[in-house]
Order: C-alpha cells, then structure tokens, then sequence
C-alpha cells in the first residue's frame, strides 16, 4: 500500500513542472524527518506541495490507495481559534473551475466521479480515535475552496458562513476531486491559522499565519505519523 502526502505552504517549487514524467519524487527534509520518527520507510510515501489536475496526478500517483492532505486556512466557525486543528468532512468549490474538466480517460476514473464521500470517514474515525489517544484537541468541519491569492472579505466570509463553510483556503478542494475520481481515500486536516475576515480584529498577515502554521506543525505532525501507522 502507499501512502502520499500532499503538503501546502511549507515549499515553493512547482512539482507538476519539476516531477512530471517522474516516478520517483524526492521527500522534503521536513518530511523525511517525520518519517524517520515514526520509523516509516521513507520510499513508500511520497510528498509534495500541488497536485492539482488530472494528468499530474496520473503521473505522480498511479498507483496511491491513500492520501492525506494538509493546509492552512482561515476559520468562518466562531467556535474555532488560531491553531485549532480541522478534520475535513466535506468541501464546497467556489474556485470557479474543476480540474476534472476537459477529454476523460476512463482508465483513470469515470466522466462523472461520485462525491458523496469525499473525505473518507473510515480514516476520519482513525484520525479522530487517534487524536483523542494522544491527548491531541481537534475540530469537524466543513472546508471552502477559494481562488485567492488576496484574502476574501468580509462579506465573502459572511456569504460562505450561511452557505455552511467551517473554514476557507485556496487549496486542497481540486486535490480532493482529482483523488476521489481516481479511487484514492483521502484524509484532509486543516490548521485553522487565521480567524477569517470581518471576524479576525486585526487585518491579516502572512508572517503571522506562517507563525501559527509553525506552532501547530508539532501536534499535526505527531497525528498524521500515528495515523500513518495504524493503516
């Protein structure tokens, strides 16, 4: 079985231009480390920051059962916080646009891919008995795609709140359909890194969400090795 991770914001290099036509796609030094902690062999996970149309990910994954996606993102629940950890339990796209777009090679996956359950609630459940073990808080939600690159405003966030938007980022949202409509399960964890617009007091900054990003990389990444290990 193997296992890739999708990672987001932690590396700047394009991989569907560096890796294509590529099997073997180096770790980052922060994901060999993981690996090496949770005495993983590293040649059965790959990681990498973008996946995000149909021909990359038939590429770069063609034979991944699993895949577990991170993000950053900015949280619409006035319930969550700066580093709060978000299980994804289902998305809505407003990116305007759908990577699953254009001539379909049904060898890969059918023209119209189910959605039901995007996120797998069998890892879901992994991951939250996983988190509850390790003393590790979590929250549910949902997760909203946005375009970006500026933040959205305040009566964006207002408009994604009453659509039923726990959370807003600019990623993850494509990964998850081009996964799903290649069979793979897929397990998403958002870390809430900013309150969202019109909610946060304070106009939003990148060092800050980078600083809270880095915080909450420890109990993020001590959760996905204990997942990773129970599959």
């Amino acid at each position: 079985m193997l296992i890739y991770f999708l990672r987001h914001g932690l590396t700047e290099y394009n991989a569907e231009k560096r890796y294509q036509g590529q099997r073997d796609i180096p770790l980052s030094a922060a994901g060999r480390a993981m690996l090496r902690k949770a005495d993983i062999e590293p040649k059965t996970v790959y990681i990498t920051p973008l996946c995000r149309t149909r021909q990359t990910a038939e590429v770069l994954f063609p034979t991944a059962k699993l895949v577990v996606l991170t993000n950053a993102c900015g949280g619409i629940n006035r319930e969550f916080a700066p580093g709060t950890l978000m299980l994804i339990t289902d998305f809505i796209n407003m990116m305007g646009t759908n990577p699953l777009i254009g001539p379909n090679d049904e060898r890969f996956g059918p023209r119209f891919p189910d959605m039901t359950e995007p996120y797998s609630l069998e890892l879901r459940n992994l991951a939250k008995q996983t988190a509850d073990e390790l003393g590790i808080a979590y929250k549910e939600g949902v997760y909203m795609g946005f375009m970006g690159p500026c933040y959205e405003t305040a009566a964006e966030i207002r408009a994604f709140a009453g659509m039923g938007a726990d959370a807003v980022g600019m990623s993850t949202v494509p990964e998850t359909m081009v996964c799903n409509y290649m069979g793979m399960k897929v397990l998403a964890v958002s870390c809430i890194t900013n309150m969202a617009t019109g909610i946060a007091r304070e106009k939003h900054s990148h060092q800050e969400v980078l600083r809270i990003a880095n915080e909450s990389s420890q109990k993020l990444c001590a959760l996905v090795e204990c997942v990773v290990r129970e599959l």
